[in-house]
């Protein structure tokens, strides 16, 4: 029967009787609702609610989130489970599954299912391949459905964690040894991950070429985590693999790159320190 006006810092009653047409108002007055049902994270009201506050546009990492549902996501959660390499997933890249249901660490998610997408999708030396390497929900959504074999994921896992468990631990303050540059394919990282999939996806990965790749990596790595520059130096061994129109730490158009870095940095690490790329049998 009553409502407020403000006159300033005065708020005052007035009867609605005495304004008909804005008590009219006020009754007829529309409110847009969505109704949110079968929730079955008790974390995703509270973030809704935040997100729908605070203005906050959903990241690229809790729309994959929304997804989890689809053959793509679901499995990259799994494999990231798997007791081979869950822990070294998480003391080295940071990757923990336990913490995407926290709702707060989404965004890693990205980097999980672009490494399940480069070790599902068959490789090729076209640019569009390694456009896969990316935190990019546009590019994830096109592949959703792809089928995923866990047993190379899990395999192709274990060999990039192997290497960073027996490398040189570096030091902090070149920012060469973070859990964040381990996993970032814009890194060293995602030409390392760009090399073994070439390598598998030609038939000829097995027991003696695993160990082959291994002792390349584990050297090119040590490299990297001894050079005295600080990562983002342009002495640094591994800047140096951004040649030309290079974007560097941009995921755009990734795929057109990460060749290019691939040549670049096998080439440094032959005529620099005399490191010769394997051959694969």
């Amino acid at each position: 029967d009553w409502f407020v006006c403000d006159f300033g810092s005065v708020e005052v009653l007035w009867e609605c009787d005495h304004f008909p047409i804005e008590k009219k108002q006020l009754d007829t007055y529309e409110i847009d609702v969505i109704i949110a049902s079968q929730l079955s994270d008790d974390g995703v009201l509270p973030l809704i609610f935040e997100r729908l506050n605070s203005g906050k546009h959903l990241t690229d990492g809790d729309k994959l989130w929304n997804q989890k549902h689809c053959n793509l996501v679901s499995k990259s959660l799994e494999i990231a489970k798997h007791p081979l390499i869950k822990e070294d997933l998480n003391s080295i890249m940071g990757i923990n599954v336990t913490n995407f249901e926290c709702k707060k660490n989404h965004d890693i998610l990205c980097n999980l299912v672009g490494f399940t997408s480069a070790f599902s999708i068959p490789f090729n030396d076209s640019n569009d391949w390694g456009n896969v390497l990316t935190k990019s929900y546009n590019v994830h959504s096109k592949n959703l459905d792809i089928e995923v074999d866990e047993t190379k994921c899990v395999e192709a896992f274990s060999t990039i964690l192997s290497i960073y468990k027996n490398v040189h631990r570096g030091d902090g303050n070149l920012n060469n040894n973070s859990k964040s540059v381990n996993m970032a394919f814009t890194r060293h990282t995602g030409v390392m991950v760009y090399d073994l999939c070439k390598v598998m996806t030609n038939g000829i990965w097995h027991e003696e070429n695993d160990i082959l790749f291994k002792i390349y990596w584990t050297s090119i790595i040590n490299l990297i985590r001894s050079d005295v520059n600080h990562i983002d130096d342009d002495a640094h061994i591994s800047y140096k693999m951004y040649e030309g129109k290079d974007n560097k730490g941009k995921n755009s158009n990734i795929g057109s790159f990460i060749p290019k870095r691939w040549e670049a940095l096998i080439n440094i690490v032959k005529e620099d320190h005399n490191l010769l790329y394997p051959i694969y049998e």
